[in-house]
């Protein structure tokens, strides 16, 4: 989970600061293809892609709550401000929501298509014995 929560942090600090970005589109695309890589790779068997998503989800909003930014007037002031708000609500609401899905959920059978989040069978016997079936 910690190479997506870093692609998370980077890219809210590229969002944040792309007026200053020299070629933003080429940037943009670099941090994407680490991105979806991380989580591709997630996708192997004795890989935690939940781990890799939650480390991104939380990355991101810790990046938009704790990162340092630069504002370019009150409007992008304004903005940032209601951000900070917002994952700051995001992060509460998502930690209760993480404990409730390990505590109670967990186990249940309650999604069954969720087993192929953490290991996609690229041949038949590729996500047996895994450990990971929900």
């Amino acid at each position: 989970g910690i190479n997506a929560e870093y692609g998370g942090v980077i890219l809210v600090e590229f969002i944040q600061s792309y007026q200053i970005v020299q070629r933003p589109g080429r940037e943009l695309a670099k941090l994407l293809v680490v991105i979806v890589g991380s989580l591709l790779v997630g996708t192997l068997p004795y890989l935690d892609n939940f781990a890799h998503l939650g480390g991104m989800v939380y990355g991101v909003l810790s990046a938009c709550l704790f990162l340092p930014y630069i504002t370019f007037g009150s409007f992008d002031s304004g903005r940032k401000v209601c951000q900070i708000v917002v994952a700051l609500l995001l992060i509460i609401f998502l930690f209760i929501v993480s404990l409730v899905a390990f505590y109670i959920v967990q186990g249940t059978g309650w999604c069954k298509g969720c087993y192929y989040i953490n290991c996609i069978p690229y041949s038949k016997t590729m996500c047996k014995n895994t450990f990971s079936s929900l």
